[in-house]
């Protein structure tokens, strides 16, 4: 009896390491099964939704769920209307075996989906309109009539050229209106041989205009002009809209570096196929840039809100960034080694190449849409050395593959490259 004692004793002391593992592995498991498991299938959503799936049985049932062993996350950009299944749930792949291949057959009687849609109000990340929640109001401002600006601020200014080789112009705090205009052109006529920048603000009362500042000013270095136009009055209360006009000689053929820019301005526009510059930069917040014929070793354009459109003639880089808006440009590069950029966050890319140097790299990529890369003279010009699988993304070269090279990219919206 004693040597059976022990031998269990030994038993015991030997293997006693591994009976508290295994004692621990089952607890441990039993708090995932809790946690993680209904019926037997593993799923992903949290502990508060499966008590309410598992509570809530006196609601009205949903006829059929499927795959409940996805993720649930809410996405905004479905096109899907709110009461469709697939619009909350939306499916998402498990690489672990049994949640992709779990089946939650019993849970399709018994969930609400209605139920899980209230509990998800305040787990969305960025919900549809008629779940956030309510801002408080804004200051009320009565909106301007722009048909009472009758007092009128103007000011004109002349400098040389071959002086002063680069001009800023800053525009701050106007009202937007469709009044809001930059005219950038060439004069027709050898009257003069300085730039003229012609500025014509309106505004609805005589005491409004001694809060318009118009001005300019210089660098140390006598090569730089700055023409800075402000509303010191908030332009919200103040209605401000303005008119410049921005005239190069007709003999100037080069001219170093324009810069435009404005917070608000309904149409930056011209036409300079008769001069060229190194850099032509145009900042918009909140406007449409339309240009023609704009020749330069780098080009710049920007708007937050609105469209760019017009044809451009670059000799090194175009840089064209629209938040929200649109963009179509024809573009022309002038060298082998063009570097463009072309991209709208919200909203349609398109591009129109021609030329000589229109042979070179392309880069389509779009999230939401296929790209799409054509020739108007032969398709097969067109070289695509990206997965065939990858519909998002279209990379590879048009005619050769050069040095030069074009992006596009749009999150939601048209990606075209047109050759032709």
């Amino acid at each position: 009896m004693n040597k059976i004692l022990k031998g269990i004793v030994f038993i015991i002391k030997k293997y006693i390491v591994h009976v508290m593992a295994i004692i621990v592995i089952l607890n441990v498991y039993e708090l995932i099964k809790e946690e993680y498991m209904i019926n037997n299938d593993y799923i992903l959503f949290p502990r508060y939704i499966i008590s309410a799936l598992r509570s809530n049985k006196s609601h009205a049932m949903v006829d059929s769920i499927k795959h409940l062993s996805t993720v649930g996350i809410h996405y905004p950009f479905s096109d899907k209307g709110e009461d469709n299944e697939i619009y909350w749930l939306k499916e998402g792949e498990q690489m672990d075996y049994y949640r992709r291949n779990g089946k939650n057959e019993d849970l399709e009687h018994d969930a609400n989906l209605n139920y899980i849609k209230q509990l998800a109000r305040n787990h969305i990340a960025f919900p549809p309109a008629h779940l956030r929640l309510s801002m408080p109001l804004r200051r009320q401002i009565p909106p301007c009539d722009f048909t009472h600006l009758n007092y009128i601020k103007k000011k004109s200014f002349f400098y040389s050229y071959e002086e002063f080789k680069t001009t800023q112009i800053l525009l701050n705090n106007m009202a937007w209106s469709e009044r809001n205009t930059v005219n950038i052109l060439t004069s027709s006529t050898n009257n003069s041989s300085d730039i003229g920048i012609d500025v014509e603000v309106s505004v609805a009362s005589e005491d409004s205009v001694s809060h318009i500042f118009i001005d300019d000013t210089q660098d140390k270095s006598m090569t730089h002009k700055c023409i800075h136009i402000l509303n010191v009055r908030d332009s919200r209360d103040s209605c401000a809209v303005y008119t410049v006009n921005v005239t190069f000689p007709a003999q100037a053929t080069y001219y170093e570096g324009l810069m435009i820019q404005s917070r608000e301005a309904h149409t930056i526009k011209g036409d300079l196929k008769n001069i060229s510059f190194d850099r032509f930069e145009i900042e918009v917040g909140r406007g449409a840039i339309v240009l023609q014929n704009i020749n330069a070793n780098a080009i710049h354009l920007v708007t937050l809100n609105g469209i760019i459109s017009g044809s451009y003639h670059p000799k090194e880089s175009l840089d064209s960034m629209c938040l929200r808006g649109s963009t179509n440009i024809q573009l022309t590069p002038e060298t082998n080694h063009v570097k463009s950029s072309i991209s709208t966050l919200d909203g349609p890319t398109k591009v129109i190449v021609d030329g000589g140097f229109s042979k070179g790299q392309f880069i389509t990529h779009c999230i939401d849409c296929q790209p799409e890369v054509i020739s108007k003279v032969n398709q097969d010009d067109v070289h695509l050395v990206s997965p065939s699988d990858i519909k998002s993304t279209r990379v590879g070269y048009f005619k050769e593959d050069t040095s030069s090279h074009i992006y596009l990219y749009s999150k939601s919206g048209e990606v075209k490259i047109v050759y032709v």
